[in-house]
């Protein structure tokens, strides 16, 4: 409900994309897998689009998987440190 509430609040003050990550970039971060972070994305990408009917998702990470999955579970942009 959290995610849901700030959410909300972001596209009434008039956020037209919301950026979604689940692998933080921060130097000396914990390194998380593949799975593990589409096991964190794709649950959320689903409840915004559920909630959020036209939301437009960007997806932060640097993995062609994730990326695609994120896609075809309705996400709209990739956010690719990394160049791609």
């Amino acid at each position: 409900s959290d995610i849901l509430t700030q959410v909300e609040k972001m596209l009434q003050e008039g956020a037209t994309f919301i950026d979604v990550g689940a692998y933080s970039s921060r130097p000396k971060a914990a390194h998380i897998s593949e799975k593990e972070e589409l096991q964190r994305m794709l649950p959320i990408i689903e409840l915004l689009v559920k909630k959020f009917p036209k939301i437009t998702i960007s997806i932060d990470t640097f993995r062609s998987a994730v990326a695609k999955k994120s896609i075809e579970h309705g996400a709209a942009l990739i956010n690719d440190i990394s160049g791609g």
